[in-house]
C-alpha cells in the first residue's frame, strides 16, 4: 500500500481512531493488528517470513538470556541473514551459474517481502542486545512482533533499537487532539 494514496490515508485514520478508542492497555494490539495488515496487503504467502524471522529470535534471545551461550546469536544470525540471503541473490547465483555451464537452469526469482532487510537488521540488532547484556529478552511475543513488524517505520527506518522503541510500543497514550492533529498531518504531509 503505498503512502501517498487515499488507501494509506484511510487506513491510518481507522487505525488512529481504533487506537485511541480501545482501552489504554490494548492500544499496542491495535498497532500490533495494523502493522499486520499492512504487511498483509503487500502480499500474505511473505508474512511467513516476517514470523520466522520473529519467531527465531524471540527463541534464541529467550535461550541466550537463560543459557548464555553464544551458539544461539550465532543460529539466531544465520537463519535471518539466510533467510535474506536466498530470498534476494538465488537468481543472481542461478544467472552466475548458467551463464559460467551452461546448464540452462530455470532461473528462481522470488519477489522481496516488504522490509526483510529492514527487519532482518532490527532482529539481529535485538539478538546482538540481548547478548551482550544491554536488555532483557522480551517476554510477550506478540509485543516482540509489534516491534518488529511496526508499520510506520518500515518505509523509511531508521532501524531502532529494542531498548529506545518497544516503551513507546507498549506505553499507554492519551489523544491531544491539537499536538497529535498537527503531529499526524505534518507526518503525512512529509511523505
Amino acid at each position: 500500500m503505498s503512502l501517498i494514496t487515499l488507501k494509506f490515508f484511510i487506513f491510518l485514520c481507522v487505525t488512529l481512531i481504533a487506537y485511541y478508542t480501545v482501552p489504554k492497555k490494548a492500544q499496542w494490539m491495535i498497532l500490533l493488528s495494523a502493522s499486520l495488515i499492512f504487511y498483509a496487503y503487500a502480499s500474505p504467502k511473505y508474512l511467513i517470513f516476517l514470523f520466522a524471522s520473529a519467531i527465531s529470535a524471540f527463541v534464541c534471545a529467550k535461550l541466550i538470556q537463560t543459557k548464555k551461550s553464544k551458539a544461539y546469536l550465532v543460529l539466531a544470525v544465520v537463519i535471518n541473514i539466510g533467510i535474506l540471503f536466498v530470498l534476494k541473490y538465488t537468481g543472481f547465483f542461478f544467472e552466475i551459474i548458467n551463464s559460467l555451464s551452461g546448464a540452462g537452469l530455470k532461473n528462481v526469482r522470488f519477489l522481496l517481502p516488504l522490509g526483510i532487510s529492514f527487519y532482518t537488521f532490527m532482529v539481529i540488532s535485538y539478538v546482538v542486545d540481548v547478548y551482550r547484556g544491554d536488555i532483557e529478552a522480551e517476554g510477550n511475543f506478540l509485543k516482540f512482533l509489534l516491534f518488529v513488524s511496526y508499520f510506520p517505520q518500515i518505509t523509511e527506518g531508521p532501524i531502532n533499537r529494542f531498548s529506545h522503541t518497544a516503551p513507546m510500543l507498549y506505553a499507554e497514550h492519551d489523544f491531544d487532539f491539537p499536538a497529535d492533529l498537527a503531529s499526524m498531518l505534518t507526518g503525512f504531509l512529509k511523505m
